[in-house]
């Protein structure tokens, strides 16, 4: 029986070596994609789902698009890079990810399974583009391991933009 004791004793630390350890959150791979690239990161139909599934602690917003020539989107094609500086502007600023908002491009060829699920003849109707947004959906009775702080519905939101009013002199 003592030996049972020491056996299971001596074991039990390689057992907790051999736990897989937490790969860390969605937000987190996908913050890391964001700051690794120029601008949105590129979406599939698996890796949109995942990101845009409830609960979620972080806030997405994704480009649906249709970049190919053959699609004659030149909207699209005008937009994207604008976009991409809006995504890659962020990450400038919010390198640590306390904002929690992440920057994602889902062309239709990559995605088509997502374009049929919102009616992509709606969107052919609007050239092709269609800006979603999803916002962090954690409610204190769900499960989100994140710090996010409540809103503050008193706080008024700061500008991006700022405008002198003084003139040079």
């Amino acid at each position: 029986m003592k030996l049972l004791s020491l056996v299971t004793a001596a074991l039990l630390p390689l057992t907790a070596l051999a736990a897989k350890k937490p790969t860390g959150t969605i937000f987190d791979k996908y913050n890391a994609k964001q700051l690794s690239q120029s601008g949105s990161f590129k979406l599939d139909d698996k890796s949109y789902a995942q990101l845009t599934k409830a609960p979620r602690d972080y806030s997405v917003a994704v480009l649906l698009t249709a970049l190919e020539a053959r699609f004659g989107c030149g909207l699209c094609n005008d937009f994207q890079p604008e976009y991409d500086l809006l995504a890659r502007s962020w990450s400038k600023g919010d390198k640590a990810g306390e904002g929690r908002l992440l920057f994602g491009t889902l062309d239709f060829l990559d995605g088509k399974a997502v374009f049929q699920s919102v009616s992509y003849r709606e969107i052919f109707k609007r050239s092709l583009q269609w800006l979603t947004y999803y916002s962090f959906n954690c409610k204190p009775r769900l499960s989100c391991s994140s710090s996010i702080p409540p809103l503050d519905p008193t706080r008024r939101p700061t500008p991006l933009l700022h405008a002198s009013t003084s003139s040079p002199g």
